[in-house]
């Protein structure tokens, strides 16, 4: 849900009930304070709060973070020029030094380096310049959301709501003509941690997608992606069955063993007119021509079969199945037994670790592998106690943190099947039970955005409006307002459990 969507109502109205004086400071004020004495030379900005981290870009986002290489140098240094929405004639805008063109503007909140493409992004670049009381460092105001200063969130930079700034040392940096490069082993910052940092996040490193193991024990086989015991010798495994290996000279069938080709043995040796009542003629007459010897089938004498064959029928000689196989004609059935049921590999290959069923490359020394991220196994000393994917302050931190982390997403879940379910009706609900008493007040604040909203061509959910005009309502008396309050949905909450520093930042 982007909340611009939403807060279609004449800002400048409302935030004059906001805040009882304009800030009106004159350009001569400004150059007075030395904003715009180095209009055209670099220049860096240093925490306040926390020294030794500067404002730098870097991936088109803004942090605050120690300076350790030349290009982090360049990544600090900004232009400051007069601000780029003509509607503000008091403020100043940033420019990138290695980027020119590109500006810091908030978007989302988040302090971004970016084009200007639209007189939106000129308003969202442009910033009202604030002192600290001994006028030694600075406060950047954001012209187009009033009472919203930059300010660092576990080092990323973000525009945040704060009813005192003076009294808030985060939101102040000093300005420097150029920046130096921390020397190495320096950059991590122990003293003035962020107030809400209770844990951060171990670095980490990816090794890949985890892969099934494939290597069977030294007495098993690899069959089909199971593993069974090896078979008896001379039987070959297909799967939980072990089969006797075909003789040479048979051609494997899977189950059978086909028989090599028959021959024939002729006609045979009759009787002969001028024989004996009997054979003895003519089985001598063949055991003359065939050394083997010879044998009667029906009244005629034949050769015997070679050695491995057998008679079939009176003059064909068929290959006789080995001991053990069944002779079916053609084919011999194999002699077989099983061996089992297969089980999964759990060996992996040369070079990989086992881990929760699957392979992966081992992690460098200092870190601990869970599934394909490996995590350093190292807190800082801010941090000393483990938890999960990061360390914690104390026990209870990490605990509030986890269960933190868990929850969020899972009301965020709610949240929206309830939005989706109810048409936004369920949105609001914890706001409007806060609010109901003050309907009065709401009404025509209420009225005001959804005919504001019409004039522009939109159509405001009557939940939405309702929402905002309950918040809206609630800063007037409190004078605290969080944009937070508008999401109903419950991201900015998980973003907020998730978002942390990284450990590797503190020593």
């Amino acid at each position: 849900m982007k909340l611009r969507s939403h807060f279609l109502f004449d800002r400048e109205n409302f935030f004059t009930r906001f805040y009882t004086i304009r800030y009106s400071v004159s350009t001569l004020i400004l150059c007075c304070l030395g904003i715009f004495s180095q209009a055209q030379s670099a220049v860096s900005f240093q925490s306040l709060q926390y020294p030794g981290l500067y404002i730098r870009h870097s991936n088109y986002n803004a942090y605050i973070q120690p300076i350790k290489s030349a290009l982090d140098q360049k990544d600090a240094s900004f232009k400051i020029v007069r601000g780029l929405s003509t509607d503000c004639a008091d403020c100043i805008s940033f420019e990138s030094v290695n980027l020119p063109g590109q500006f810091l503007r908030h978007q989302n909140y988040r302090i971004v380096l970016g084009p200007i493409a639209s007189d939106l992004n000129k308003k969202d670049a442009s910033f009202r310049q604030r002192t600290n009381s001994t006028s030694s460092a600075f406060a950047f105001e954001s012209f187009n959301f009033p009472g919203h200063y930059i300010r660092p969130r576990n080092n990323e930079l973000f525009i945040t709501q704060v009813a005192d700034y003076a009294r808030d040392n985060e939101v102040f940096f000093v300005q420097n003509s150029s920046v130096n490069v921390t020397p190495p082993g320096t950059g991590n910052v122990t003293a003035n941690l962020p107030p809400d940092a209770d844990m951060c996040w171990t670095e980490s490193r990816t090794r890949g997608a985890g892969t099934f193991p494939n290597i069977c024990g030294p007495n098993e086989d690899l069959d089909a992606g199971l593993c069974y015991p090896k078979c008896q010798a001379g039987y070959v495994g297909v799967g939980p069955v072990c089969w006797k290996s075909c003789p040479p000279g048979y051609r494997d069938d899977g189950a059978f063993c086909a028989k090599p080709a028959a021959y024939g043995r002729g006609g045979g040796y009759p009787w002969k007119f001028g024989d004996g009542l009997n054979l003895d003629a003519a089985k001598a007459r063949c055991e003359k021509d065939n050394r083997q010897g010879c044998e009667k089938y029906g009244e005629i004498m034949y050769p015997k079969c070679s050695e491995g064959f057998s008679p079939a029928g009176c003059c064909i000689c068929s290959p006789v199945c080995p001991a053990g196989f069944i002779d079916i004609g053609v084919s011999c059935t194999k002699p077989s037994y099983g061996r089992g049921a297969g089980t999964v590999p759990k060996n992996c290959p040369a070079g990989k670790v086992n881990q929760a069923g699957l392979c992966y490359v081992p992690c460098p020394a200092g870190f601990n592998g869970v599934g394909p991220v490996c995590w350093a196994n190292q807190c800082p000393n801010v941090f000393p106690i483990k938890c999960a994917a990061g360390c914690a302050r104390t026990t209870n931190a990490c605990i509030k943190a986890v269960v933190s982390q868990v929850t969020t997403p899972l009301e965020m879940v709610v949240n929206i099947t309830g939005i989706a379910l109810s048409g936004g009706g369920s949105a609001v609900a914890k706001s409007a039970a806060v609010t109901s008493a003050k309907t009065i007040a709401k009404a025509s604040i209420k009225s005001q955005m959804i005919r504001k909203a019409k004039e522009m061509g939109k159509e405001l959910l009557e939940s939405a409006a309702e929402n905002a005009a309950s918040t809206f309502y609630e800063a007037q008396l409190t004078g605290e307002f969080s944009w937070e309050d508008l999401d109903p949905t419950g991201v900015a909450n998980v973003v907020k459990a998730f978002n942390k520093p990284l450990c590797k930042d503190f020593k």
